[in-house]
């Protein structure tokens, strides 16, 4: 909706094309720009691309064809460059087409300015989704031992509810685990240590089932979805977790 151009400009070009970590870096700070090597990675995802009225159906861009040598659009074409930065990090570019004449029309300033406002909005959004993309998986973390929480089992079930309607599903177990000596390990040496101890069982169920999620969906109870190899090895690795148990 940001992108209506004005009249008399319909047969331009619009591209926008960003790196495809520009996400990511909407949360940099000056000082860890220091730690990237680039400034935008050679290929880039092409968020539009509109020639002539008519939209690209490419999902990336080779960012050696944004040069002026590259391009096969004869004289008379004048590109215009506008990086999109992220604090102070170039996330990719906006590039405009026009013919020569357009530098004559006072339209052209005004449409500039107008895309000026409208690339401050598009970072706004792309905030917007970065921030419930964090606050989602917040919702789904276990605070203690960072595993995925009750929430996420319960819509992990749900989307495999889904794939068995839709007669399409995958083949898993599920593993069920209670914590042993939990309350005596309260009663007697403190919640820390209780809660130290159902670190390291967590940390156990995750080094032997390295292919499957991992919840934690009560104070001492987990599951694991086996998938994958996992679940072709369901067996050795069901053994292998109960010896690791009992040395917990």
């Amino acid at each position: 909706q940001y992108f209506n151009r004005p009249k008399g400009y319909e047969t331009s070009e619009f591209h926008i094309y960003l790196n495809p970590q520009y996400k990511d870096l909407i949360y940099l700070v000056p000082e860890e720009n220091s730690i990237l090597s680039e400034s935008y990675y050679p290929e880039m995802d092409v968020i539009i691309a509109k020639t002539n009225g008519v939209l690209s159906n490419d999902k990336t861009f080779n960012s050696k064809d944004l040069f002026i040598g590259y391009t096969g659009e004869g004289e008379g074409k004048v590109y215009v460059f506008a990086p999109i930065r992220v604090v102070s990090h170039v996330a990719g570019y906006l590039v405009m087409g026009y013919t020569s004449y357009s530098f004559l029309d006072m339209r052209y300033f005004a449409f500039t300015n107008f895309l000026g406002r409208t690339l401050e909005k598009f970072q706004d959004n792309i905030k917007f989704v970065k921030l419930n993309e964090k606050l989602s998986e917040l919702m789904q973390k276990d605070a203690l031992t960072s595993v995925k929480n009750r929430t996420a089992y319960d819509r992990y079930v749900a989307s495999i509810d889904r794939t068995i309607e839709a007669g399409t599903p995958k083949q898993f177990a599920i593993i069920m685990c209670d914590i042993n000596n939990l309350k005596n390990i309260n009663d007697n040496l403190g919640h820390e240590a209780g809660d130290e101890y159902i670190k390291n069982c967590c940390r156990a169920m995750c080094e032997i089932y390295k292919h499957s999620p991992v919840f934690r969906i009560g104070g001492d109870e987990f599951v694991v979805i086996l998938e994958k190899e996992d679940f072709d090895n369901r067996e050795n690795l069901l053994e292998k977790m109960k010896q690791e148990m009992e040395e917990e």
